[in-house]
């Protein structure tokens, strides 16, 4: 996403008339790169779907695990929220938020 690759990608899927999406995304605030900041490069380039991450669900093994460890609808609902909050923003807007997500994968591949 950072590169642009997902972008040209996705703009050739959708000239072709399907669907698109990509992943993965962590939890609303959490994450190396917090889920919110994911979800704004989702609608900035009209994203149909996107993949939980191992992160998202605490790397849980089975249906008991992951209710043991996350309220799955709340953590849903909280992505919605902040999907909605995303569709209300203008296009410069969600540029800026992926600078700002181009800049902390930057720092991340610097590590």
């Amino acid at each position: 996403v950072a590169s642009g690759m997902v972008e040209t990608l996705v703009a050739k899927v959708h000239a072709a008339g399907k669907p698109c999406g990509f992943g993965g995304i962590a939890r609303v605030g959490e994450g190396m790169i917090p889920g919110e900041m994911v979800l704004a490069q989702h609608v900035r380039l009209g994203s149909s779907g996107v993949i939980l991450s191992r992160t998202f669900h605490r790397k849980s093994t089975d249906l008991s695990d992951l209710s043991a460890n996350m309220d799955l609808q709340l953590e849903l609902e909280k992505l919605r929220f902040e999907e909605r909050k995303l569709a209300e923003c203008s296009a410069s807007e969600l540029l800026e938020v992926h600078g700002e997500f181009c800049a902390r994968v930057e720092e991340i591949a610097g590590r």
